[in-house]
């Protein structure tokens, strides 16, 4: 004899309210997970538990947009990192935010008589519109760097433009995809932005809430994917894409 299971609705969700640990969430012991891109040589795909082109969160791994597919993201914050790797291994070195007093940095330096790379790093907080839809959502961390820069040059531009007529980023919902690349150094995935549509009241008031979250700094990101090692062979051979395990 079968039961029937009763389903939790926001109607019936008012008796289990005693369930609620009274104790505060500090946003400062959360991590906003990253969304980042596969690629062959990350270890999730060594592994076949995805598969190169595919996007995905850091945290839970799990999957948002198909390979070579698509998701929409709503992006509301922007900045700016140097992300510093070995020049042989690709090995992470350091992250540091890129300012006014170090934007002129050389792609190639001898740090503490190792070579190194530099590579520019474009940072965007956004919002899933699919999450806001569920009723449950918080903000992920897409960054943009090497063969990968030039989409968000694209996300850039529009920011430009929007602000050029007195309007915010998140305005706008951009499709964020993947999509293969090939040279004589291998293939690889990159990432790819379009813009989409016009945000709704529903989902600009979403992002207000994690817009101040995050310009508070209260929140910390995940940075897991760039302490875990992981090579990748793309236009240069010592270049890393962002999605990279390394």
């Amino acid at each position: 004899m079968t039961k029937a299971v009763a389903t939790k609705t926001e109607s019936n969700l008012t008796q289990y309210q005693g369930l609620m640990d009274d104790t505060p969430v500090d946003k400062r012991d959360f991590l906003i997970p990253k969304l980042l891109l596969m690629q062959s040589s990350s270890e999730k795909v060594k592994q076949e538990k995805a598969r190169a082109g595919e996007i995905r969160g850091s945290i839970d791994q799990n999957k948002i947009a198909e390979k070579e597919g698509s998701v929409e993201i709503i992006p509301f914050a922007v900045y700016k990192t140097w992300v510093t790797l070995a020049k042989a291994g690709n090995e992470f070195v350091s992250q540091e935010p890129l300012t006014p007093m170090n934007y002129t940095k050389p792609r190639e330096e001898i740090r503490d008589g190792v070579e190194v790379l530099n590579y520019e790093t474009l940072n965007y907080y956004c919002l899933l519109p699919a999450e806001i839809k569920n009723g449950m959502f918080m903000p992920y961390v897409v960054s943009f760097r090497s063969t990968s820069y030039p989409a968000g040059k694209t996300l850039e531009t529009h920011r430009a433009r929007l602000q050029e007529f007195g309007k915010p980023l998140p305005f706008k919902t951009f499709k964020l995809g993947s999509a293969p690349k090939k040279n004589d150094k291998g293939s690889f995935y990159v990432y790819t932005i379009a813009e989409s549509r016009d945000t709704t009241e529903v989902e600009l008031d979403a992002v207000k809430h994690w817009h101040a979250v995050v310009k508070q700094g209260a929140a910390k990101v995940d940075e897991s994917d760039l302490t875990e090692k992981t090579t990748e062979t793309t236009a240069n051979a010592t270049t890393v894409n962002e999605g990279d395990e390394y």
